[in-house]
């Protein structure tokens, strides 16, 4: 999902490279100059998520966070556009009420583009399935999903 230039960033986004790595990089034999490598490693870091429109990290361990589905009329499905995800382990797709009441997983559902992981590309959008037992009503923030984000 691209980042908008006005929003924060989350503070899972890593480091692209680590200090020791530009100290050996820049042949610098102390750590003087530290403090100022990771100021400069930070910024460098982040303008690359803001100009690429992503942030190239992950979580550390599996992380909630809510969207808003829309409804399709040309594919007649329910769409829930969320962060990038690069991996199905512990993905957990919920919906909720407008109390943050569990209401139930949903159950069938699939993960575009189709072809990412073959890519090694994440996934941006959950398509839920005809077959759910659930089915979003585009309430806001109802669906939940928890994931290994990034």
């Amino acid at each position: 999902m691209p980042i908008p230039a006005e929003e924060a960033l989350p503070s899972w986004a890593p480091p692209y490279l680590s200090t020791a790595e530009l100290r050996s990089y820049e042949r610098i034999d102390d750590d003087a100059d530290d403090v100022e490598l990771d100021d400069a490693i930070e910024a460098a870091s982040r303008a690359v998520d803001l100009d690429c429109g992503r942030q190239f990290g992950r979580v550390p361990g599996l992380e909630q966070r809510f969207y808003t589905a829309r409804y399709d009329r040309a594919r007649g499905r329910w769409l829930v556009s969320m962060d990038d995800l690069m991996t199905t382990a512990g993905l957990d797709p919920r919906l909720q009420d407008a109390d943050g009441v569990d209401l139930g997983a949903i159950s069938s559902y699939t993960l575009e583009p189709r072809n990412a992981a073959a890519k090694n590309r994440p996934w941006e959008l959950l398509v839920v399935g005809p077959a759910s037992t659930r089915v979003p009503t585009g309430a806001e923030s109802e669906v939940a999903i928890t994931a290994l984000w990034g």
